[in-house]
């Protein structure tokens, strides 16, 4: 169910990354549902995701999906 609203967010925004809190904000669903959805799509490679640190060292991904031009 989740996997088609975040399908549907990043290709209206494609060269814009997300974290997790901020499309469980845009698309008023659970977290929980929305790290499922994630990770169910980082493992069949449909969805680019980066590893990005804070400067506390604290790694989060970021995911969306590449704007080629």
């Amino acid at each position: 169910m989740a996997q088609r609203e975040i399908d549907e967010l990043l290709n209206n925004n494609k060269g814009k990354f997300f974290t997790l809190n901020e499309l469980a904000k845009a698309l008023s669903i659970s977290k929980s549902s929305i790290a499922r959805a994630l990770r169910q799509m980082r493992k069949y490679s449909a969805i680019g995701f980066k590893e990005m640190t804070n400067a506390y060292g604290n790694a989060r991904y970021v995911y969306g999906y590449e704007d080629k031009k």
